[in-house]
């Protein structure tokens, strides 16, 4: 089963203000194209909002708000977009998505609640995930 790594500290730069919701669901959608060795890849736009249910507008938003944290980065190869995820400090605390999560039909924010959300369940290996938080602190903690 394929797996996509979605570093950690997306949301903390989200609560900084430099993301928005939405940025760390686009950001998982671009890298789960991403080559492991190379660490590039190649979607388009109208690809990564296809595969969202969402506008390119909202994409190039995103993916401006990615590069400007250096989350991303951007090359263009004649009319491509070539996007490179740089190594840093955040890769090494992560969790991993699988495609099969990453394309269920979910509204956008459910999804990527799911995803701020995974760091604080506990029972994970048992495939099944636990929350001590309650609503107003996982709210707080989210977001």
């Amino acid at each position: 089963m394929k797996h996509t790594e979605v570093p950690n500290e997306i949301s903390n730069l989200r609560d900084r203000n430099q993301l928005e919701h939405g940025d760390k669901i686009i950001y998982a959608t671009i890298r789960r194209y991403m080559n492991k060795e190379t660490r590039d890849c190649f979607p388009s736009i109208s690809t990564i909002a296809i595969k969202l249910e969402c506008s390119k507008t909202k994409v190039m938003s995103a993916i401006k708000r990615l590069l400007d944290t250096a989350l991303l980065e951007k090359h263009i190869d004649g009319r491509k977009n070539h996007y490179y995820f740089p190594m840093t400090e955040f890769d090494k605390h992560f969790e991993m998505f699988t495609d099969e999560f990453l394309d269920l039909d979910l509204p956008l924010n459910v999804k990527e609640y799911y995803m701020d959300i995974q760091p604080f369940l506990y029972g994970k290996e048992t495939g099944t995930g636990k929350c001590s938080f309650s609503n107003a602190e996982l709210a707080r903690r989210t977001g």
